[in-house]
């Protein structure tokens, strides 16, 4: 089973800076940002985690950690990410979805994050 807490957060668009979020929640970053996506999985036995980007295994595009949070560095497109937990016992499947925006200076993102602001 895949346990996060409230799944399904948006995060906001960052600066560039490293993110790390909780699978289920969704993200748009600056391209090139490093991303770690957390799937904290439970159950007995334990559950083998594997990773699918759009649908096909993640190759290439990502490292998986000991903890099974998958690292995205220099994240380049737009991907739905799934984490699949499966054991004996059964399977569950949780996703994410990667936003990429072209690469900006701090400046540029700190204006347009001020007028996002504004408008609310």
């Amino acid at each position: 089973m895949i346990e996060v807490p409230k799944p399904g957060r948006d995060i906001p668009i960052g600066d560039g800076s490293p993110v790390s979020m909780n699978i289920g929640d969704n993200v748009t970053a600056a391209s090139n940002t490093t991303i770690t996506i957390r799937c904290p999985v439970s159950g007995v036995p334990t559950p083998v985690v594997a990773w699918e980007k759009d649908g096909a295994p993640v190759v290439g595009s990502g490292k998986v950690g000991e903890d099974d949070s998958l690292v995205i560095t220099e994240a380049q497109d737009n991907a739905k990410y799934t984490c699949k937990a499966s054991s004996i016992a059964g399977e569950d499947s949780l996703s994410s979805m990667i936003s990429l925006i072209g690469q900006y200076s701090k400046a540029h993102v700190d204006r347009c994050l001020s007028l996002m602001k504004a408008k609310r």
